[in-house]
């Protein structure tokens, strides 16, 4: 039968949500028999079964494995409620029973088998998430408690040593007023993930997605929170994903190999005197197993699953530092062909304002082409209207024998005379006005010159004092001596 697969992003460490794959779950069979789905990812294991009351916990149903390390099969007519394990042949040789790493609910400690649950509840706290998401900026006052150990029923110790726990529905019956009297906004629950030993109060865990079986169901931790929200006290559970409890039912060594902890303890000194990387908690590269368990770093002969795919993430004080950074990678020489950079947030941003960024660069370029053609065309007639006052300077000096050509380089060093200076001028209040007049024109952001920008503008100055010198130059070299003097004939006659 089709069963569903672990997605890739669960050994990139991106997977938020691999129990609605992985422990146990309704299931319908090809058939359409009811059943459960049952799904262990144990990489290194030669064998896994499934075993239960359901067998009288005989020889179980063995399961099959993928390519990505995950064993599945299905069972039919089981219920929930019915406990199960799995039995583990692991890469050591070893043959062990396992709780499932991903199981709802347990049994009761000192038992550990995992209990087959249905994750069917609903709550009816739209109120409070709506004014929840209002609120995040606003005090809170948190009250911190362990939910066996705060209050217990008097003279009410048990066969089991529960020492008369309330449960969760007796707990929020209790409590809730309590934290109202006391104004409290919040109340934070110590680990509820399912643990063995009572006196840790929760920091031993043998099953993450297990809330502890020692005050009720998960349905009934449900209707405490749902609870909590009505009456407007959010519940904040501390949760603890960084060690676990080395029993045998448990993650040591689950599958023969050591793959949810590390081959040796870590050493006391985990500063920068280690020796070695994995003795640095600073310099280590958290990896999947499935990458490197069978050929190390060496994947030449890798395939499938077993070909890494690393992201390394590396985070910039400073965004503007990104390109630095790039060109310090690439003067590394990686081989661009096996590695890419790339900044997911960077690019999001900039195709975020591309349109933004298309409008800004057209404005630029409008902006620009009429400065340049509108100044230009204006200082070119006042240039003309100049020259053209002094055509009998001119035509005075051609007749005593100046010839055009002098004439236009006298013009043209005129010219200059009066255009550098504006220019220079122009350049020094610019660089003093464009930072105020820009950040007030965009709103108080501030706005800031780059070089491009600022050497754009130097060289169009020049370009235009430049032609506006020749325009000087043109207009005498093409000065006609003849008119001038049919002029003043008519004027005569």
């Amino acid at each position: 039968m089709n069963l569903p697969s672990i997605s890739k992003s669960f050994f990139n460490g991106d997977c938020f949500d691999a129990y609605r794959i992985l422990g146990a779950h309704p299931w319908q069979g090809d058939h359409g028999e009811e059943g459960w789905r049952f799904a262990v990812w144990a990489p290194g294991a030669t064998a896994v079964e499934v075993c239960g009351g359901f067998d009288g916990w005989g020889a179980g149903i063995p399961l099959q494995k993928a390519d990505t390390g995950v064993w599945s099969g299905f069972v039919s007519g089981l219920c929930e409620g019915e406990l199960y394990k799995y039995r583990i042949h692991g890469a050591d040789g070893s043959v062990v029973m396992r709780a499932d790493p991903y199981a709802f609910a347990s049994e009761v400690r000192p038992a550990n088998a995992s209990r087959l649950t249905k994750l069917d509840f609903s709550f009816d706290d739209s109120a409070w998430m709506e004014r929840r998401d209002k609120c995040r900026n606003l005090p809170m006052n948190i009250y911190e408690l362990h939910a066996g150990s705060w209050k217990h029923k008097p003279n009410s110790t048990q066969p089991d040593g529960s020492d008369g726990w309330y449960d969760y529905e007796e707990l929020a019956r209790e409590l809730i007023p309590w934290l109202l009297e006391h104004h409290f906004t919040h109340v934070e629950l110590l680990p509820l993930a399912e643990h063995p030993f009572d006196g840790s109060w929760g920091y031993q865990t043998t099953g993450y997605f297990a809330v502890t079986s020692r005050y009720g169901t998960p349905a009934q931790f449900a209707s405490f929170v749902n609870a909590c929200h009505r009456m407007g006290i959010g519940v904040i559970m501390d949760f603890v994903p960084v060690h676990f409890a080395a029993n045998a039912d448990a993650l040591a060594n689950f599958d023969g190999t050591h793959l949810y902890e590390y081959d040796s303890d870590v050493p006391e000194g985990n500063g920068s005197d280690a020796k070695y990387a994995k003795d640095n908690r600073e310099n280590v590269i958290y990896t999947t197993y499935i990458n490197f368990a069978k050929n190390g770093l060496d994947t030449t002969e890798a395939t499938g699953w077993a070909i890494p795919n690393l992201n390394i993430i590396f985070s910039l004080a400073n965004p503007s530092t990104y390109n630095t950074f790039v060109r310090l990678v690439k003067k590394a020489k990686l081989d661009t062909k096996t590695y890419e950079i790339t900044s997911p947030s960077l690019t999001a941003y900039k195709k975020s304002i591309e349109p933004l960024d298309s409008a800004a660069s057209a404005a630029r370029i409008m902006l620009i082409a009429v400065t340049i053609v509108g100044g230009i065309a204006l200082l070119a007639l006042i240039a003309c209207a100049a020259i053209g006052g002094r055509r009998d300077e001119i035509g005075m000096a051609m007749i005593t024998g100046v010839t055009k050509g002098r004439l236009g380089w006298q013009f043209m060093l005129e010219t200059f005379m009066m255009t550098v200076p504006g220019w220079i001028v122009g350049l020094v209040a610019g660089a003093l006005l464009a930072k105020p007049i820009g950040t007030a024109w965009a709103g108080g952001q501030p706005v800031s010159m780059t070089s491009a920008s600022v050497w754009n503008v130097i060289w169009y100055g020049l370009g235009a004092c430049l032609v506006l010198g020749i325009v000087a130059f043109a207009r005498v070299a093409c000065f006609n001596l003849n008119q001038l003097f049919e002029e003043r004939s008519e004027v005569k006659a």
